[in-house]
């Protein structure tokens, strides 16, 4: 590719040299040529605009496929957040410490606790130097899952962009989410895309590795009535149906959220990042050059023609169109192999997951 633009930059010297050892000297001659350009960058544009479309056709279809693969892994989010939902308003919690935590730091979620840039510093520190106790009635017993499960259910995320704004659920596009925050917790929640920097947001502070096994004493089932509990089973089961038929057990919610930890929620990253991503970047080349191309291939030949120039500079300005016009059609000459087969065999996606 590199021997390619060095032949590239040989050639266009090559013809910056000819065009100044043998200037056109006519106007007639010159007229010609800006004639020439004209026909030649409409031909050109057409070529451009026709593989332009063909590419904007080709990410729409792209990301169709991923809203659809998208889609049932969201469904399952919402499943899990239901689940959450559910733990969080019946007893399974240690009530002294959901009491404390409400009370003290109502919009406390894991997120919130694991940011770094200090702004929770005090309730950190004041958590961290409490945690160790393991008495039944300690103020902070069980926070941590908690937190995540507050984390699950809030409309109230962190973002993981440079100031960390803090960004609602119900504000988002209502294409990627839906405003009423309670329709996640109805039959029919489903078919709904979250947005990456929630799906993000889980995946970075491990919202889904529960770890109720390390102290399965500090929460209960018990407590929960008959029909909520029997929902947590229903929903357990639209997330995988193998657990069809198994009794709901502390073990079962920690497998449900390794799976999450595992499996879901780094899937769903990938789609959602591939989905809510800028524009191609080939595409935005190719836009560029088209803008670049018509205005020195016909906006200016066009405008130096119409006025009464010196002869000079008329033709000064010809020959700089005329040599960016040759740059950009050696460039969509060497790149034109990569440019079809980014239509016809579309690239893999590599993902990275950020924590």
């Amino acid at each position: 590719m590199k021997k390619s633009y060095s032949l590239i930059l040989v050639g266009f010297f090559i013809v910056f040299s000819l065009l100044i050892k043998y200037p056109i000297e006519k106007e007639t001659e010159l007229d010609d040529l800006v004639g020439k350009i004209i026909d030649f960058t409409a031909i050109f544009s057409a070529l451009l605009i026709t593989f332009i479309i063909s590419k904007a056709y080709q990410i729409r279809q792209e990301k169709n496929i991923l809203i659809q693969e998208a889609l049932p892994l969201s469904n399952k989010v919402t499943y899990l957040r239901s689940i959450a939902h559910i733990l969080i308003t019946y007893d399974f919690f240690n009530t002294e410490m959901k009491r404390n935590i409400d009370n003290r730091f109502p919009n406390l979620t894991i997120i919130e606790y694991n940011d770094t840039s200090g702004k929770y510093e005090e309730i950190q520190n004041e958590i961290s130097n409490e945690e160790g106790k393991d008495s039944e009635d300690y103020k902070y017993y069980g926070f941590r899952l908690y937190m995540k499960f507050k984390a699950l259910v809030s409309k109230r995320v962190v973002s993981r962009d440079a100031d960390r704004k803090l960004t609602e659920l119900d504000k988002v596009p209502k294409r990627i989410h839906w405003s009423e925050e309670t329709f996640l917790y109805l039959d029919t929640a489903r078919d709904k895309l979250y947005p990456f920097f929630f799906i993000d947001a889980c995946v970075v502070n491990n919202v889904a590795s529960f770890g109720i096994n390390k102290t399965p004493n500090r929460f209960t089932l018990g407590n929960i009535p008959k029909e909520p509990f029997d929902r947590i089973l229903t929903l357990a089961v639209k997330i995988d149906e193998k657990f069809k038929n198994r009794p709901l057990t502390l073990d079962l919610l920690d497998e449900i959220g390794n799976d999450f930890e595992s499996s879901y929620l780094p899937k769903l990253w990938e789609k959602m990042y591939e989905i809510e991503k800028g524009a191609d970047r080939l595409l935005i080349t190719l836009l560029n050059s088209l803008l670049i191309i018509v205005l020195f291939g016909v906006v200016i030949p066009l405008i130096i023609s119409s006025i009464g120039c010196n002869f000079f500079l008329k033709r000064a300005v010809v020959y700089i169109c005329f040599l960016i016009l040759l740059i950009l059609i050696s460039y969509f000459i060497v790149e034109l192999k990569r440019m079809i087969l980014s239509v016809i065999k579309p690239k893999k996606n590599k993902y990275i997951r950020v924590h």
